[in-house]
Order: structure tokens, then C-alpha cells, then sequence
């Protein structure tokens, strides 16, 4: 053998080593939660940690339900009543595929009918509907102005909605669009300073929440950004690219790039948790979730990497250390415990 060889054998046998406990506890690490009407696989595309009611949110695709789990007993409830969504292998599918929420209240939108559903989350009843003018991507509640937003990529706008006073039947109503030159990808509401975040290529763009008009383009150093996560509390915004790096913008400075980090190849939805001050960021191609520090000068610090599902490409984080995978091909959710 080569000396040299010889002399690298034991560093090599050290890494492989590590390499395989490393796989063992990635596979030991994940808790798959199987979803009702998902054994034959969904398009999962968004979820959500409602705080108020304390559950995770997903909207589960082709099963035309509307998931919400229980982040301790791992206990799913589903909420159904919704169109009856198309079963599809393309990269557009019926079912619902968005939503977020309001004291009390779930949005959600389904592709399927083209509407926007209102549930109530502590009946777990369907409350209101109301149709959209184009194919759905995001919804996100504005608080402040007690509207609801909804990207329509194919139509290259958002669609704005208000709401009536909140009462047994709530309804929303058809307010506005914000055009675009081209399709928005991701949305991201800050109510602290007014505004609301969404990608377009290389740049984000900054919305007005009271005119509704685009009022700032920031270069995100992406070839083609993908999703957002804000930190709120410390103006951080977090900007996926799908090419596989995460950047850091100051919101309360312009915009001002702060840090970036490598991340696994085709980034999506994204998650912060403001409990440890950590940002995940799961690849889809890459089967792979990578956890970051964001630290309050706004560095951005690789600390671990799980190895997940192939397209696992949406996660979110509960207020416990959970974190949550949507494993759309198995039609399960993956969790794991976040204790650093």
C-alpha cells in the first residue's frame, strides 16, 4: 500500500464511520406521521404552526382535507367538506395546497374549485367561501388591515380580499389586485413596519400594506429566489434560492444584505423559530434540512444537517423545538425535535 494511503486509512475509516452514524441517527432522529388519504402520495406544499390554537396546520393536497396535528401526541384532525380535488402527477394539482391564520379562524385556498375557504379552527367547521380569479399559490392574513392575500402566479398578481365584522358566517370580499410583471413566489406579511415581502428572480419585492402598492425592489443575490421567512422582532428576512443558498436582508435598513449561507439544491417554503433563533431550510432535490443560528447582528450559521425524504421541500416549527416536513410521496409528515 502507499505510505500515504496507509497513513490516510485511519482518517478515512473514521469519516465512514461517522458518515454512517450520522445516516442511523438522521433515520432514528425523524417521526413520520402518516396523514389520512395519503397512502397513495400527495402534493403538499405549505403548512403552518397556528399559535393560537396550538396545532400544526397542513393543507394535504388530493385528499381534499385540511389536516391539523397535534405537535404532542402527533394526533391528526381533519377538517373536510372542501371540492373534491383532481388526483395529478404534474407540478400543478387540485386539493389545498395553502393557508394561515387569524384568532380563530383558518384560510386556506384549493385549487381544485378556485376559491378561498374561511374555517373556523375551534369548531372545525367550513364558515365561508368565496371564488378567486385565478389558480391560488399563497394565502397570508393581514392582521392590521383585517384582509386576506393570495398570490396567483399564472395571472402574475395578488389578490386581495377583505373581511366582514367577525361573526358566525364570516365573508370576504374581493378589494383589489396587485399586478405584476411577472409570477410572485412566496409571501411573507410584516406588520411591524407595514409591509409585505414576496420574490420575483433576483429580487424581492416590498409591498405597502396600506396603499398596496410595490414600493421597493431588493436584490437577494438569488438566481431565483423561492421562500421567505421573517424574523419580525429583529427586521431579519430570510431568502431561500432555489439554486440552494440563504440570504439575510435588513428590513429595517433598505434591504442591506447581512450574511448567506450554502444550503441543499431546490429550497422552498422555509421556517424561523423566534423560541431558538434558528432557521430551516429543507431541500427537496437534496432529501436534506438544514438548521442555521441567526444571530442578532443578523450572521446567518450552519449548525446541523438531517437528511429527511426526497421532495420533502416544505417545513415549519412549532413553539416546542418541533420541527415539521411535509413527505408529500409518502403522504406523511416527518418531525423531529430541535434541541440545540
Amino acid at each position: 500500500m502507499n505510505p500515504r494511503l496507509r497513513l490516510l486509512a485511519p482518517v478515512l475509516a473514521l469519516m465512514l464511520i461517522s458518515r454512517l452514524c450520522r445516516a442511523a441517527n438522521d433515520a432514528s432522529a425523524l417521526t413520520p406521521v402518516p396523514l389520512p388519504g395519503g397512502a397513495r402520495g400527495l402534493k403538499l406544499d405549505d403548512l403552518y404552526f397556528d399559535r393560537g390554537i396550538g396545532k400544526l396546520v397542513l393543507p394535504a393536497g388530493q385528499t381534499g382535507q385540511l389536516d391539523l396535528i397535534d405537535p404532542e401526541t402527533r394526533q391528526v384532525t381533519k377538517i373536510d367538506g372542501f371540492a373534491a380535488p383532481r388526483r395529478s402527477t404534474g407540478p400543478v394539482s387540485g386539493g389545498l395546497t395553502s393557508a394561515d391564520g387569524g384568532p380563530g379562524i383558518i384560510f386556506t385556498t384549493d385549487r381544485t374549485d378556485k376559491r378561498l375557504y374561511i374555517v373556523n379552527s375551534i369548531s372545525r367547521k367550513i364558515i365561508g367561501s368565496t371564488p378567486l380569479a385565478g389558480g391560488p399559490d399563497y394565502v397570508r392574513f393581514v392582521a392590521p388591515r383585517r384582509e386576506v392575500w393570495v398570490t396567483e402566479p399564472r395571472e402574475h398578481q395578488i389578490e386581495v380580499f377583505s373581511l366582514s365584522a367577525p361573526s358566525a358566517a364570516w365573508a370576504a370580499r374581493h378589494a383589489a389586485v396587485i399586478a405584476s410583471s411577472a409570477p410572485l413566489e412566496a409571501l411573507a406579511i410584516d406588520e411591524t413596519r407595514g409591509r409585505a415581502y414576496t420574490n420575483q428572480g433576483a429580487d424581492t419585492l416590498v409591498i405597502d400594506l396600506d396603499s398596496r402598492q410595490i414600493i421597493r425592489r431588493w436584490p437577494n443575490g438569488c438566481k431565483k429566489a423561492s421562500g421567505l421567512a421573517l424574523d419580525a422582532a429583529r427586521a431579519f428576512l430570510v431568502v431561500a434560492c432555489a439554486e440552494g443558498r440563504a440570504a439575510i436582508l435588513d428590513a429595517a435598513h433598505s434591504g442591506m444584505p447581512l450574511s448567506a449561507i450554502e444550503a441543499p439544491e431546490s429550497l422552498d417554503v422555509i421556517a424561523f423559530s423566534p423560541e431558538r433563533s434558528h432557521v430551516y431550510l429543507a431541500g427537496g432535490k437534496a432529501g436534506a434540512v438544514t438548521i442555521a443560528r441567526l444571530s442578532d447582528d443578523g450572521r446567518l450559521t450552519t449548525i446541523d444537517s438531517i437528511r429527511t425524504a426526497p421532495g420533502a421541500h416544505c417545513v415549519a416549527a412549532d413553539n416546542r423545538g418541533g420541527v415539521w416536513l411535509c413527505d408529500g410521496r409518502a403522504g406523511r409528515v416527518l418531525y423531529f425535535k430541535d434541541s440545540d
